[in-house]
Order: structure tokens, then sequence, then C-alpha cells
């Protein structure tokens, strides 16, 4: 992506495309591209500022400029990966008497959140949660996935029943 091409265009077309993606200035292919910079940046600058208020820290304004391009190429070649996707994925209900848990982790720079929704086999949601944790924690997306298993297997000896677990 050739981000030269963003530094001479006005504010103004800066937030029409990142709302509706079509610009003449822009060649259509990169559209998608610059959607994806602009809101990186946008969410790096903001965590920068919230840093150097919150936190009294002090932010290397070239370092920003590669966590941005960095974060952006990793969302491109992860909408390359996904875009090869063809059928969508339909959730299935556990067997009867059965509760499934269905969970997912999104890991950041400097933290993780889970999330994790509990549904019967009629679908209905027993129970839901989202938690964010530090990524200190070397294991990282492992941390979240030891926890849950514990959880099930916590629950299995005392509840007397277990819960499939589902990643997609």
């Amino acid at each position: 992506m050739d981000i030269t091409v963003f530094s001479e265009a006005p504010l103004m077309d800066w937030i029409r495309l990142i709302i509706l993606p079509k610009a003449d200035w822009l060649p259509p292919e990169e559209h998608h591209h610059f959607q994806l910079f602009a809101l990186n940046m946008l969410d790096i600058v903001w965590m920068a500022r919230n840093t150097i208020v919150h936190e009294g820290g002090t932010i290397e304004v070239l370092e920003l400029f590669r966590k941005i391009r960095k974060l952006s190429v990793e969302h491109l070649q992860a909408w390359q990966q996904v875009s090869g996707v063809q059928q969508p994925v339909h959730w299935q209900p556990p067997p009867h008497g059965f509760i499934k848990l269905n969970f997912d982790v999104a890991v950041h720079e400097e933290f993780v959140v889970g999330a994790a929704v509990l549904r019967n086999d009629q679908g209905n949601v027993m129970g839901a949660v989202v938690k964010k944790l530090s990524t200190t924690d070397h294991l990282r997306e492992n941390s979240w996935q030891q926890k849950l298993e514990s959880k099930r297997l916590g629950d299995k000896a005392s509840n007397g029943f277990w819960w499939k677990v589902t990643r997609y």
C-alpha cells in the first residue's frame, strides 16, 4: 500500500473515504486499504494520546507511524485470508441436554479480549462473558483458553454436566 497517495488528500476527503469508500483521487483497489490504514491510525493515535494524558508517557511519532503501518499490513493480510473463505459458518446446537460454549480471543499488542457464550440445545443463551486480560502473560490466547478449560472441568465435577467447546 502506497500511503503517499493519502498525504495530499484534504482531511474532509479522508473522512468521506472512511465512511463511504469511494474517491476519485484513490484507485478503487486501494479504498479498503485506506480504510484499514485510517482506522488503525485513529486507534493507535488515540491510545498514544491516552498514554500521554493518563500515564504521563511520551511518544515517538516515527514509532507511531511504524505501529500504524505494521498493524495495517497485518489487517490486510487477515482480510486476504478471510476473503478466501467461501462458506459461512453457522452455529449448530449441542445434543439434547448439553450446553455448548463458543469463544473467541482478539490479541492486541498490550491486551487480550476474550468473549464466551454458553447456549443450550434450544439455542437459548445461558451465560456470556467478555474479559480484558493483560498480555504480560506470555501465553496470551492460551491463558484464556486454559481458564475456560479449567472452568469447564470444574463445572463438570460439581454440576454433573459438561459442554462441548467449538471454536470458529
